[in-house]
């Protein structure tokens, strides 16, 4: 169909166009009155991922010329081919389609005025994804642009804006690209479920943006992606509408914009515990092929002065014990560096410390009980001849069987390592790193839960996402699981990179994810409306106090705007010491 010009517009600085979008007439475009006109993008009071829809409304004086009686056509459209857009100059603003049922016309101190609504063209996601397929393996930024091409979006948006992402352990610094670029997955039960049952496109896309922790709206004529947990990250991957990959960019503009009297202050629920399900059952529990940092990341301060510090362990996800099904190591691998001076002569005997912890057992690898840890023992002799250096002392688990774990249900699973020497002349040990491979044995469990545990702060909300695309730890490609360019699947994520010369932490991405996001919302976190003068964007966020704001609904007019900001800040989280037990190491005594 084509696309024609139908009205127009010019209303203090801005230009509301209405176009025509069939090739069955002819339209002589014509010019009427606006009495006012908003943009409004949608509370989203939760704070979670997922779709932001938008709308656009005008007052358009309803006078008694042909031309004025004919823009009442659009309220009686019932192909959906009128769309609206709002520019100011050069620059698209704001694009929808005009929604007939919600158009209406009234007389107001004796003149006759419409009201017209055009919502984003959202609405479309509606649709179940049956006619599309794909074989083989296709990146996830292609995925979307095939689907918003085949709801004919690109009819109302000329592209797709990406913020940076979690990226994959594989990478390197300078990044490039964002991680719906870089990651890849398949289509069979991604976009149906074992039954055949065809998803929605909703559902694909919020199942994308739960992954990365990814809000989606429109704004200057691109459907955007933004990391929530990034928010003050400026760049940005443009991508035409199809996913072709066309610019990286930052921007770094500051706007001023007084806020007028009054506003409301509140504080969001802190949430005690974060979770996001992988519905996707598999034996295979943790996979690690790198050598790691037994480590997470934890990020304290001010969200314009954060503070980044490593903690001990790494959360492995969350399992159902029942009293009979257990776990077993295979292809682990656990190392550290010894350095000795030029006159070390002498035995040694290491010994790596590993605590498989589920809630508030650990074992031994013979018993479940409290602060268990298993111990593996590497020995040798040094004679360094006058002559300084360094060895790697390891040890390997394969098909290493762990006891039946207790019957405690669901809870998490944590991983810790730590290397003491126990024999011998003094050597320099290195924080010790670990690759692992561990498996479940005698279960049936169908999903996989990631746990961001906040028990500590018991007034705080549970919340839970779901996902049918995520990690699934190793192997060949993998129905449902995130996907490498070379097509195996992903396993390893940089949890978190200030600079190229810091610790990185890695894990798993729907870990991460909750996490994250859950930092962001460990304590009750504050949240304000305030009306001010001028007009912003949804792609902004706000600064004072020494903190960063970003908005979760937005209404804004020619020369004024109504926001509601979220404060972006980083709780570390705290679990409640009756439900989770920490190791005690011995060079914390």
């Amino acid at each position: 169909m084509a696309k024609q010009r139908f009205a127009w517009s010019d209303s203090k600085g801005y230009t509301i166009k209405i176009f025509a979008d069939t090739d069955q007439i002819s339209y002589n475009p014509f010019e009427f009155n606006t009495a006012n006109w908003s943009v409004t993008y949608d509370a989203q009071d939760a704070y979670v991922p997922g779709i932001v829809p938008s709308r656009m409304q005008i007052q358009a004086e309803f006078g008694t010329t042909a031309f004025s009686t004919a823009l009442e056509q659009v309220a009686k459209d019932a192909e959906g081919i009128f769309y609206m857009e709002l520019w100011k100059g050069l620059s698209k603003e704001w694009a929808g389609v005009i929604t007939p049922p919600a158009c209406s016309i009234e007389v107001i101190n004796g003149t006759r005025f419409m009201s017209i609504i055009a919502v984003d063209g959202f609405y479309k996601l509606d649709l179940p994804s049956s006619m599309y397929t794909f074989a083989g393996n296709k990146r996830l930024i292609v995925q979307i642009g095939d689907i918003f091409t085949r709801l004919d979006l690109e009819r109302l948006f000329d592209g797709i804006a990406v913020s940076d992402t979690t990226r994959q352990g594989l990478e390197t610094f300078p990044f490039q690209y964002d991680g719906l670029y870089n990651t890849l997955s398949q289509h069979a039960l991604f976009y149906y479920d074992a039954n055949k049952n065809y998803r929605t496109y909703r559902e694909v896309i919020n199942d994308i943006c739960v992954c990365f922790g990814l809000r989606m709206y429109q704004d200057k004529g691109h459907i955007v992606f933004q990391d929530f947990t990034r928010v003050n990250d400026p760049t940005f991957s443009f991508y035409t509408m199809a996913g072709t990959f066309l610019v990286r960019r930052s921007f770094t503009s500051v706007q001023t914009l007084p806020v007028q009297a009054g506003g409301t202050k509140m504080y969001l629920p802190a949430i005690k515990q974060f979770d996001i399900v992988h519905e996707y059952g598999s034996t295979q529990f943790a996979f690690q092929d790198t050598l790691r940092l037994v480590q997470h990341t934890v990020i304290t301060g001010t969200s314009s002065n954060p503070v980044y510090t490593t903690a001990q362990g790494i959360p492995l996800g969350t399992y159902v014990g029942d009293g009979t099904t257990h776990f077993d190591f295979f292809g682990t691998t656990m190392r550290t560096r010894a350095s000795y001076d030029l006159n070390y002569h002498s035995h040694y005997t290491i010994e790596f410390r590993l605590w498989l912890v589920y809630g508030t057992q650990s074992t031994d690898s013979s018993t479940w009980g409290t602060n268990l840890y298993m111990a593996f023992q590497e020995s040798g002799n040094i004679n360094a001849g006058g002559v300084p250096g360094v060895i790697n002392v390891e040890h390997n688990l394969n098909n290493y069987h762990i006891p039946a774990t207790p019957a405690l249900g669901r809870d998490q699973v944590w991983l810790y390592l730590e290397v003491v020497q126990t024999d011998g002349d003094s050597l320099s040990l290195s924080a010790p790193t670990m690759k692992y491979d561990i498996r479940l044995h005698g279960t049936g469990q169908n999903q996989t839960t990631y746990r961001a545990d906040n028990s500590a702060r018991i007034m705080g909300e549970k919340v839970e996402l779901r996902t049918r695309l995520g990690d699934i730890t190793s192997g060949t490609p993998s129905t449902q699981a995130l996907l490498y360019p070379a097509g195996n699947n992903i396993d390893d994520w940089i949890e978190y990179r200030f600079d190229p010369a810091s610790v990185s932490t890695f894990n798993a991405l729907l870990q991460i994810t909750a996490q994250r996001l859950n930092m962001q919302r460990g304590q009750p976190q504050e949240y304000y409306e305030i009306d001010m003068h001028g007009t912003a964007r949804f792609t902004h966020f706000g600064y004072w106090g020494l903190s960063y704001y970003i908005p979760i609904s937005l209404t804004y007019t020619w020369d004024s705007c109504r926001a509601t900001y979220v404060q972006f800040f980083s709780y570390e989280l705290v679990p409640n010491n009756l439900l989770v037990k920490r190791p005690t190491f011995e060079l914390e005594a």
